[in-house]
């Protein structure tokens, strides 16, 4: 059974006492963005909190985490964003107003979230947007579904969830329901392990990343084509000249997904 809490938050001052536990300066800074998004936009006026529930599907990449550390899946807690304010027992009544969850790691590091296209996408902003975004349909609570359009964050927790496979969990939920596209795969350990990671080297604070090798081996695995580019011993002014930033921008425009690795 869901131990719920119901929280109404309609002032600056309340949110920012909502996120008061969150003070770590690295670890928390995207949490207080959503936070503050929401709010900005008038779209956290109820929060509904609970704890980790092993029948939910949000919590999903969380129990793959805890799985791949072979530690019990306790601790994570989730918000779901409300853009009106309600009791608990008239959620059915208000579930248009539905604008997304996070599920936080014990840490308050982000383990999933998914937010609706309206807290992201500002009146000028431009229709680039359009390819990022996609349709899902969320069990916030048993038996209570909701469809949501938007985009999906997940934060490195500096073990098995570096920034390929943050990305890569993005790239096959927005590909499977964008295309059918059937990547059977999303956690950040499924990944690692279709990569070719052994379990042995799935440890906390291990920092263990993909390299392009195996992100490749992951692509390969997963039956999917992928064009590569390697800038590694360009110069500047090679690099200038191939106008790299235009091709990777085309792809985006077109809805493909690009994952990029920086040194």
């Amino acid at each position: 059974m869901l131990n719920l809490r119901t929280i109404h938050i309609q002032s600056l001052e309340e949110l920012l006492k909502f996120l008061d536990k969150y003070s770590n300066p690295t670890k928390h800074i995207p949490i207080k963005k959503i936070a503050h998004a929401l709010f900005k936009k008038k779209f956290t006026e109820t929060v509904i909190s609970y704890s980790y529930e092993d029948s939910l599907d949000i919590f999903k990449h969380y129990k793959s985490e805890c799985e791949a550390y072979k530690i019990k899946p306790v601790g994570a807690l989730v918000y779901h964003f409300f853009g009106v304010k309600f009791d608990i027992a008239d959620l059915d009544k208000n579930i248009s107003y539905y604008r997304g969850y996070c599920v936080l790691r014990p840490d308050g590091t982000i383990s999933y979230a998914m937010l609706d296209e309206k807290v992201i996408i500002g009146e000028k902003d431009s229709y680039a947007y359009l390819v990022c975004k996609y349709p899902k349909t969320i069990e916030i609570m048993p038996a209570i579904k909701v469809p949501i359009t938007g985009f999906q964050y997940t934060q490195k927790d500096m073990g098995i969830v570096m920034c390929s496979q943050s990305s890569f969990i993005g790239i096959c939920e927005y590909w499977n329901e964008k295309t059918g596209i059937n990547f059977t795969t999303n956690t950040a350990k499924e990944i690692n392990l279709e990569a070719g990671i052994k379990e042995t080297e799935m440890t906390q604070n291990s920092n263990r990343g993909l390299s392009i090798f195996e992100i490749f081996t992951f692509l390969t695995k997963q039956g999917v084509h992928y064009n590569h580019g390697y800038y590694l011993c360009d110069t500047c002014d090679s690099i200038k000249q191939k106008r790299i930033e235009t091709n990777i921008y085309s792809y985006v425009e077109s809805g493909f997904p690009v994952c990029c690795i920086v040194k």
